[in-house]
């Protein structure tokens, strides 16, 4: 090999190495995809099960507020109750779904 070769062929050794930190940063990148992606279902499983919960938590509540009850219910309980339903709602409300 002549010396005017040598550069010929360093040329082709970085090409070739960066080539192949090209080919590992993609693999790194798919392999992080995949991960997000996982826990992306994941998330939206759990935000499913949230919502459905949210809807029949939503439906006890009015239940609770337009229930009629067999007994009359003093004014102090009437309000004690009240009370609990407001702050179950601010509760709720804090979820921000």
């Amino acid at each position: 090999m002549t010396s005017s070769q040598a550069p010929k062929f360093e040329k082709l050794d970085r090409l070739e190495a960066k080539i192949s930190r090209a080919v590992e940063k993609f693999a790194e990148l798919e392999a992080a995809r995949r991960t997000l992606q996982e826990k992306n279902e994941k998330t939206e499983g759990q935000l499913r099960e949230l919502r459905l919960h949210n809807n029949e938590l939503s439906k006890q509540i009015f239940e609770l507020k337009t229930a009629k009850t067999e007994r009359p219910v003093g004014l102090v309980e009437e309000k004690k109750i009240l009370n609990k339903i407001d702050r179950m709602l601010e509760k709720f409300g804090e979820l921000q779904i």
